[in-house]
């Protein structure tokens, strides 16, 4: 009797997922399901060239998913992400065009994936919005970025070329584009390209129309920094120092290396020390005020005494850091010597 109250009940369990499964929808969302597990493993494989047997499995899953359910949004916007990324362009744009607002779309998913942190994941989204619009600048613009988390800046620059050759923009402006242009040369690239980081931000602030002005304000530092790095005179960048201060007054940077510049020009100890307390006052976690202080004005005036008490309040701000470390042991070397 119990064998076959058991029997009755597996049959009608087996019955029951039967039923379930024969509905179009639960079948739809499960072949989705299988689909997104092989997407996103291409996806987030680290790299932006994605594993393209295991995105063809994705594209068949969602094939499949389709034909048992209704064309959800998502559905589209993926299954058209996946056949870009195996290179089926045309079937790409076909089931985008199904989607009510495409370029949308792929550019809030792409920065979804930038902002959180999974930088190669983001780059066929943004790669997809560039084909969905071609004559829109803003998804190179994010491939750019993008390009620099996973270190490879000379094809940031590139993406950065395309932006600015496309005849419009949509949220962005051309100024950021060539600010972008001027970091990299400046911070990413080994060595440096200082002489084009300097043409970026001059093109940057001639363009102008930044969207705020603390970002102005920053191309003007940036100009200056780039100046002072490439041994011009003094007299260049104390005035982009200047401008950035006269737009950010907050901006510590700005007022701790207008110090420097003053001494570099001037060999005024005292008037280099106004300026960069006044940026350490807004700032007071600006290592590089002390560090500055220590390295660019008290050293070469000769006074070894308030050096080494410049890198001990740089110490005592970040007590990691090196180069303030560094600096001192010198010193107290070269104090200790015979």
């Amino acid at each position: 009797m119990l064998t076959r109250r058991l029997v009755a009940g597996a049959i009608l369990c087996l019955g029951v997922l039967a039923s379930l499964f024969s509905m179009p929808g639960v079948l739809a969302a499960w072949q989705w399901n299988l689909g997104l597990v092989a997407w996103n493993r291409a996806a987030l494989s680290g790299s932006d060239v994605s594993d393209e047997v295991v995105l063809r499995r994705a594209v068949r899953r969602w094939e499949q998913a389709l034909t048992w359910g209704p064309a959800r949004s998502d559905f589209l916007l993926y299954l058209g992400s996946a056949y870009e990324q195996v290179g089926d362009e045309r079937g790409a744009l076909r089931t985008w065009q199904q989607l009510d607002r495409p370029f949308q779309a792929l550019m809030t998913e792409g920065r979804s994936y930038l902002t959180g942190g999974f930088a190669s994941a983001s780059l066929p989204w943004f790669r997809g919005a560039s084909k969905v619009a071609p004559d829109v600048g803003d998804p190179w613009y994010y491939i750019a970025q993008a390009l620099v988390q996973v270190g490879r800046p000379e094809g940031a620059l590139e993406a950065l070329d395309k932006a600015l050759q496309a005849p419009r923009l949509e949220e962005l402006h051309r100024s950021q584009l060539y600010f972008e242009k001027g970091v990299i040369y400046q911070w990413r690239l080994q060595p440096s390209r200082l002489q084009e980081a300097a043409e970026a931000y001059r093109a940057a602030l001639t363009w102008g129309g930044f969207p705020t002005a603390d970002l102005e304000a920053d191309a003007h530092y940036k100009l200056g920094e780039t100046l002072w790095w490439k041994g011009d005179d003094p007299a260049l960048y104390i005035v982009e120092f200047q401008r950035a201060i006269v737009l950010n007054p907050d901006h510590s940077h700005a007022h701790v290396l207008l110090g420097v510049a003053y001494y570099l020009k001037t060999g005024d100890v005292e008037k280099a020390e106004r300026e960069i307390m006044l940026g350490m006052k807004i700032n007071p976690q600006n290592v590089w005020g002390p560090m500055n202080l220590g390295a660019q004005v008290y050293e070469p005036a000769g006074m070894i005494e308030e050096a080494v008490e410049a890198y001990r309040w740089a110490l005592n701000i970040q007590p990691d850091f090196e180069p303030a470390a560094r600096a001192l042991q010198r010193l107290q070397t070269g104090r200790s010597s015979p």
